[in-house]
């Protein structure tokens, strides 16, 4: 009977968050929300049904992240017949932007291993001068004012991935990626995407992207704040990439999306956040704190 019962237990926990939210792999913003509160961020998978719709702030961040991107990107319409189509236009859209002498590229797609997590990303801006390239992130705000600290790290820990994953790009393991993303490289492209990519298949255009040379990316990252109001930059703030401490903060996250550890909720320091949350009458991480307050006395 024990046997069973410990049988049917590992049954139950085998399944980990990567596989059971995700197919797989991550967006960078899965791991910067983790940052903020990573309770919040798995509510969000199972209980979809609580989450607000996005506030009129966020889409008209999206509205002004849109027209930034078509002031300096042009865009084609590609017909897509699988997913190795999918990611074979996003490893072209890399190597474009890899190889283009403007100063400003926007929108710039962006994927690889950190540890034993593969993420995908879109960079918003990548500066160009001199051959030396700097990636910037721009955030939208109702008002003037800078976000507290708590939300600027979330800021700099994305443009830090995001650096990572640049300087990694010509180290890309095609065969563990391909196998991650369940993708076959000898598979034929779409007729669309070879018209446009002059290559066949997956594996041609990882080979391309290998080849190309190492980028030089500037230690310094940027992060603009406009107003929505205004709809104007008010502050741009620089970030010194800080390697040591992003691998620490992305190492926690994969803990989790490995299974190795439950989602964690804010600390009681950080207890104002569950303000905004729409998860927070019902979190079992908060249910618990303030239990364990209650019990020791604070409360």
């Amino acid at each position: 009977m024990n046997d069973c019962t410990n049988y049917f237990f590992l049954f139950a926990f085998s399944e980990v968050p990567i596989d059971k939210w995700r197919p797989g792999y991550l967006w960078v913003s899965h791991l910067t929300s983790q940052l903020w509160c990573e309770q919040q961020m798995e509510y969000g998978f199972s209980r979809p049904q609580l989450a607000s719709p996005d506030p009129p702030q966020m889409v008209r961040g999206s509205e002004l992240h849109l027209a930034r991107e078509l002031e300096s990107e042009e865009y084609v319409d590609i017909t897509v017949q699988s997913d190795e189509d999918v990611f074979a236009i996003k490893i072209f859209n890399l190597i474009n932007h890899l190889n283009d002498s403007k100063e400003i590229s926007r929108e710039v797609p962006i994927f690889g291993w950190i540890q034993n997590i593969f993420l995908m990303g879109k960079i918003d801006e990548i500066q160009r001068k001199d051959n030396l390239l700097k990636i910037s992130e721009f955030k939208t705000r109702k008002k003037a004012f800078l976000p507290g600290k708590a939300q600027q790290d979330t800021h700099k820990l994305q443009v830090m991935i995001y650096q990572y994953l640049m300087s990694q790009i010509s180290r890309l393991d095609a065969k563990r990626t391909c196998d991650k993303l369940q993708l076959n490289p000898e598979k034929k492209l779409g007729e669309d995407v070879i018209k446009h990519t002059s290559v066949e298949t997956l594996r041609d255009l990882l080979c391309i992207l290998q080849l190309q040379p190492q980028v030089t990316l500037s230690d310094k990252l940027l992060i603009e704040y406009s107003c929505q109001e205004q709809d104007a930059v008010f502050a741009k703030i620089d970030v010194a990439y800080d390697e040591t401490w992003m691998l620490e903060k992305v190492e926690k996250c994969q803990q989790y999306w490995l299974g190795q550890r439950p989602a964690e909720g804010v600390d009681i320091e950080e207890a104002w956040k569950c303000s905004m949350c729409d998860f927070a009458d019902d979190c079992a991480w908060r249910i618990a704190k303030v239990k364990e307050m209650q019990s020791s006395g604070n409360v």
